[in-house]
């Protein structure tokens, strides 16, 4: 029993080692991003009367000094729209313009129901151009595992305008912990599933 435990710990700790060292190098703060005319903005909650969430807030933030610094063509403002009072496209939205942004360059992706469909969603409308996502260092991971792994050139813009607690980012990296082996497979099976359709 211990022998198969060693073995499974030294797969998922092989398996998570890989994963940093191949998306690491395209992770990089607002000095060393690269420009691009296409920003994806990923969601993360909004609270009462639709105003985004600390995380979120954080992430548009960063939107606001990467097109103050580039001034990209198209913001795609990605994320899931519920109710009434809960659409995380439209408070982007609200803070970006807020913030002075163009509306015209603001593109709202209202079925943004997963870091997976944001990438999906995206891909069908820029290809596979160069892209820069938007959202902090953990989320970055699968983002890019996502995005490069369906033909994007993508590359991450940590958001780190805001301080968040330990007990925050303990559960946020186990929550990433199982979201990508999910997603790997999730596009093992889809891809599989579209080549034998």
């Amino acid at each position: 029993m211990s022998q198969i435990l060693t073995v499974f710990l030294s797969i998922t700790f092989g398996f998570y080692t890989l994963i940093i060292i191949l998306y690491s190098q395209w992770i990089s703060s607002i000095s060393h991003i690269p420009q691009s005319d296409w920003l994806l903005v990923l969601g993360a909650g909004v609270e009462n009367n639709n105003q985004p969430t600390p995380i979120l807030e954080d992430r548009l933030i960063s939107t606001v000094k990467y097109v103050k610094l580039f001034n990209p063509k198209y913001i795609i403002l990605s994320g899931t729209k519920k109710e009434r009072d809960y659409n995380e496209p439209i408070a982007m939205l609200d803070f970006l313009l807020s913030e002075g942004i163009g509306r015209d360059s603001l593109i709202l992706d209202e079925s943004g129901f997963s870091t997976y469909h944001s990438c999906m969603n995206i891909k069908k409308i820029c290809g596979h151009g160069n892209i820069v996502i938007i959202s902090q260092h953990f989320h970055l991971y699968r983002s890019l595992m996502i995005s490069r792994l369906i033909g994007l050139q993508s590359f991450g813009l940590v958001a780190d305008n805001f301080t968040f607690s330990n007990t925050m980012k303990i559960f946020w990296y186990l929550r990433e912990g199982l979201a990508i082996p999910y997603n790997l497979i999730r596009m093992l099976i889809f891809h599989v599933f579209r080549k034998y359709k």
